[in-house]
């Protein structure tokens, strides 16, 4: 009752749509997540003298992980805040996916995908749910992803008074399957923790909509909206194939999250002594 009594709530901040409080989650024993500690993001190139103020003062923030590549990095850097300390940690391996500052392969990459999605032979709508649900799976295929995530739950495990902040580009994918990661260590029920990942559907609807008509205009199609409709939002089946691979491979998500974030049972109970109340 308590998972569907819960509301998943934007922090209003004028530049950063997609910034949430996971505090007040219910977790399976009963308790819940405090507030103003977790806080997950898309990127902080926006964020205004009036978000930061919220973030330093409200929600205490004092540390920033950012999951993008250095290219994304230099892109679109974050808007350092006053105070704050930050830490790289990419998700994604640039020298296996070929993404350099001199070749630029990043700033085209999407419109590579597109166009082939729309050129091939089969439906560009399920080729472009494949590569996504393909996409999701890869990321714990790689052990420079899975080292990438245990970082980050050595950050979530570092004693501090105030909160900490994780981001990516768009705050759906890398954060997503990190956010879901560490619910899971939570107690958090799937149910919940679902409803969490899809709620970025709704709360960067703006931008998928631009990306969208952007599409059509450059290909002339509608079908092209579509596609990256489904490239820029979320689906279940998504963090569905996380799941299968961490089923297939380790058996269980406890002994994915013990074997390979190195979250043993003593570490889980200091993360839940750290984090719910």
């Amino acid at each position: 009752m308590q998972n569907k009594s819960y509301e998943i709530m934007r922090i209003e901040l004028e530049g950063m749509p997609n910034t949430r409080d996971l505090g007040g989650m219910p977790t399976r024993d009963g308790r819940k997540i405090r507030s103003k500690k977790l806080l997950r993001s898309g990127n902080l190139c926006d964020t205004t003298p009036e978000d930061a103020a919220i973030l330093k003062e409200e929600y205490r923030l004092e540390r920033v992980l950012d999951f993008r590549t250095s290219e994304e990095r230099i892109q679109s850097p974050d808007r350092m805040i006053e105070g704050v300390s930050y830490r790289h940690i990419p998700i994604l391996d640039e020298k296996a996916l070929g993404i350099t500052r001199e070749e630029g392969a990043e700033k085209n990459f999407v419109e590579q995908v597109l166009f082939g999605m729309l050129d091939g032979e089969k439906s560009p709508i399920e080729m472009a749910e494949d590569y996504m649900r393909q996409m999701y799976a890869s990321f714990l295929q790689s052990e420079f992803a899975r080292q990438a995530y245990r970082q980050f739950f050595e950050e979530l495990l570092t004693e501090r008074q105030g909160s900490i902040l994780w981001h990516c580009t768009a705050g759906k994918d890398r954060v997503g399957i990190g956010t879901m990661l560490l619910l899971q260590a939570l107690g958090v029920e799937e149910e919940l923790i679902l409803r969490d990942y899809l709620k970025v559907n709704e709360f960067v609807r703006h931008v998928i909509e631009l990306h969208s008509r952007l599409a059509i205009e450059r290909t002339g199609k509608e079908i092209a909206g579509t596609v990256i409709e489904k490239l820029f939002s979320v689906e279940a089946s998504y963090l569905e194939a996380v799941y299968g691979e961490i089923r297939r491979d380790f058996g269980s998500m406890d002994a994915f999250l013990e074997r390979e974030m190195g979250l043993d049972t003593q570490k889980r109970e200091k993360l839940r002594d750290m984090y719910l109340e």
